[in-house]
């Protein structure tokens, strides 16, 4: 997916995160759009594509299961924005 005209303003891990800047920006008028990436499980596919068993690289202990987030949002409104996602309580 090419996100021509959009500039991320977030990138992490953390999904209630992500719940709560994508509602600011909604209530905002912002409008966003989010990437969910699997980098763990990506790197697995690839390696049992060019012959890695994958009973032995599942069977490793990474989780699986972390995916990483980016939030993006129209180039022209990036600067508000950050502004919104800035005062976010981060933490309950």
């Amino acid at each position: 997916m090419l996100y021509i005209g959009w500039k991320k303003i977030y990138e992490g891990y953390d999904v209630v995160l992500v719940g709560r800047i994508k509602e600011a920006l909604r209530e905002s008028g912002v409008e966003c759009k989010v990437r969910v990436d699997n980098p763990v499980q990506n790197r697995m596919s690839r390696d049992v594509a060019f012959g890695g068993n994958p009973l032995i690289i599942n069977n490793i202990g990474v989780d699986t299961s972390a995916n990483a987030y980016s939030v993006y949002v129209p180039k022209e409104k990036k600067e508000f924005a950050e502004a919104v996602v800035h005062g976010i309580n981060r933490e309950d």
